[in-house]
C-alpha cells in the first residue's frame, strides 16, 4: 500500500489561513509562518 498517496487522499484540503494564534507571541507567529510555507514534501 502506498501510505503517502493514501494520506494525501484522506487529508486533501486547502491550507487554513493560519495554523496558530499567530498574534499571541513571536514564537506562535514564527511557527505559523513555518507551517504556511511548508508542503507535503517535508513529510516524506
Amino acid at each position: 500500500m502506498d501510505w503517502v498517496a493514501k494520506a494525501k487522499e484522506l487529508f486533501e484540503m486547502p491550507k487554513p489561513e493560519h495554523f496558530t494564534n499567530f498574534t499571541h507571541c513571536c514564537e506562535c507567529d514564527e511557527h505559523d509562518q513555518t507551517l504556511l510555507v511548508s508542503d507535503d514534501a517535508i513529510a516524506t
